[in-house]
């Protein structure tokens, strides 16, 4: 089983209304998402579920790479906004079948559901992707330092000051 974590890409530090929930994409966050998206379509990533956090940069970020992979079945949900390590193994836990799933997420809980699961020291930054290959036959086997990264990747976008 493969778990495909990203961080979202770059954003606007404040939304119009000062709420973190709606902060918007900022243009290097969507050359990011477009960068990411080749990549994932390069390496054949191709999970089977997507899981995204319903806030607003999530969805943007999911939304520019759905042009180069194949989104089957995509959940928003809304307990993924800012969720911790714990939240996102509840889910885990709960998957009732042996496919590949990608999650959009958020820091903190992103880097510290990737480093539980690997053992590794990761911290996702905007963007940041990390697959981990997981042993079991089933997601409730998903437990700590189990996984083995695979694949990783960070788009590097530079705009003048």
């Amino acid at each position: 089983m493969k778990l495909h974590l990203l961080r979202h890409a770059k954003t606007e530090l404040l939304s119009f209304n000062k709420d973190d929930f709606h902060r918007k994409l900022l243009p290097k966050g969507i050359t990011q998402a477009n960068m990411m998206g080749q990549f994932l379509y390069d390496h054949r990533v191709e999970p089977k579920e997507i899981l995204c956090s319903d806030a607003v940069r999530t969805r943007q970020t999911l939304q520019v790479m759905a042009h180069f992979i194949e989104c089957p079945r995509i959940q928003f949900r809304k307990e993924l906004y800012l969720a911790d390590k714990e939240t996102y193994l509840n889910l885990i836990w709960s998957f009732n079948h042996k496919k590949d799933v990608l999650i959009v997420g958020h820091n903190e809980g992103i880097s510290e559901l990737a480093r539980y699961l690997s053992g590794e020291e990761i911290r996702l930054k905007t963007c940041g992707f990390v697959t981990l290959d997981l042993p079991g036959s089933s997601w409730k086997e998903t437990s700590g330092a189990t996984g083995t990264v695979s694949l990783s990747y960070r788009p590097q976008v530079y705009f003048p000051d």
